[in-house]
């Protein structure tokens, strides 16, 4: 799993801990313009990435594509999930939904 950060440790550890019983890897992603500052200091307890400088609140796709690139060569797998850190995941019924989403071929939901 990713999580695209910035700051804001107490929303990003929230994040990991809902999401730590439905994933076995997840990776941090953090915003360049945030790393000094936050990102090498935070103890998040999941894998960090010093991602491209981008401080802005919207689109950050080099860093999407970033952390989707070290995942699957760190962590091979049939299906990756992105989140924001202020995601909350009440459930693992969405793998459900992935098995059915394979089955029929779909490669992106």
């Amino acid at each position: 799993m990713l999580i695209n950060c910035h700051g804001d440790t107490p929303l990003v550890l929230d994040t990991i801990a809902a999401a730590r019983p439905h994933f076995d890897n997840i990776l941090a992603v953090v915003d360049g313009t945030s790393w000094d500052g936050w990102g090498a200091k935070a103890d998040l307890g999941v894998a960090k990435l010093h991602g491209f400088s981008h401080g802005v609140p919207s689109a950050p796709w080099r860093n999407y594509t970033l952390g989707l690139r070290e995942l699957h060569r760190t962590y091979p797998a049939d299906w990756y999930c992105y989140a924001e850190p202020d995601t909350l995941f009440c459930s693992g019924d969405f793998k459900e939904d992935l098995e059915k989403f394979s089955k029929a071929g779909v490669w992106a939901a």
